[in-house]
């Protein structure tokens, strides 16, 4: 946990058939709250819906643009 007690997780899965499913895990005021999913057809997609979901939420964004998609271990931290 962080010092300000929120924590966000996510993972981006290959689906068999194409495409790609974005889950992101949220930990606030002392419980995790339900996933949220998307699919999308690109690994891109899924990145930029990630780190849109976290930038609302108050987190810092998972991936770096300028840098070439620098992932952040696939958790962020508020």
């Amino acid at each position: 946990m962080t010092d300000s007690d929120e924590e966000s997780e996510f993972e981006i899965k290959p689906l068999l058939r194409g495409g790609f499913r974005a889950i992101l895990y949220t930990f606030r005021r002392g419980r995790w709250w339900p996933p949220e999913s998307r699919i999308c057809v690109s690994e891109r997609e899924a990145m930029v819906w990630i780190n849109s979901r976290l930038t609302l939420r108050g987190f810092a964004e998972a991936y770096e643009w300028g840098q070439g998609a620098v992932e952040t271990e696939g958790q962020a931290s508020g």
